[in-house]
């Protein structure tokens, strides 16, 4: 199937491929109303919806709209399961391709990121920002139904077992504590 053109555009079925402009300036595209400048003309039309709030992809399955197209392919593949991005090392699959990539980090050993209060190393940088929650004795994460506050979600979660009732693998090992 060859794509259509439109005016110098180009276009496959609904999908609008990239083209560089052949013009003298790297950014040509200049949005009128706060005057950023994009490469390309399709980047201008998507960043144009963070003015408007206009979400034009909206999911079949549930109704969710987005305002940019690969938004919408991420958020189907909730729905599906899909995980196209697989370990090359260990074949664990993900639903995206950046999570791949941080997932890499537990093979490589690589630690980028660094407490400065500590000097601790981190893999992640979420999971550096987690951790400086036990500096600053930040408690974020509040129980809805106690009024409880914790450093980490995964505290939280473990917590409201309590009130369900339920157990974990984490509380039986420590006899419910």
């Amino acid at each position: 199937m060859q794509p259509e053109t439109a005016e110098g555009k180009m276009f496959f079925g609904e999908l609008y491929l990239r083209q560089k402009p052949a013009a003298s300036s790297d950014k040509p595209f200049k949005c009128e109303q706060c005057g950023k400048s994009f490469a390309e003309s399709c980047t201008l039309v998507r960043h144009k919806h963070t003015h408007t709030g206009e979400k034009p992809f909206k999911c079949d399955q549930c109704g969710r709209c987005f305002a940019e197209s690969y938004t919408l392919v991420r958020h189907k593949r909730t729905h599906s399961g899909e995980k196209p991005y697989k370990c090359d090392q260990c074949g664990r699959a993900f639903a995206e391709s950046y999570t791949l990539a941080r997932h890499k980090h537990t093979h490589t050993g690589i630690k980028p990121f660094r407490c400065d209060q500590c000097g601790k190393w981190f893999a992640e940088s979420y999971t550096l920002a987690r951790h400086k929650h036990t500096h600053s004795g930040e408690k974020p994460f509040k129980c809805e139904q106690c009024g409880r506050c914790f450093a980490e979600s995964y505290t939280l979660t473990r917590h409201k077992r309590m009130h369900s009732g339920e157990k974990s693998s984490i509380d039986m090992h420590s006899n419910g504590a």
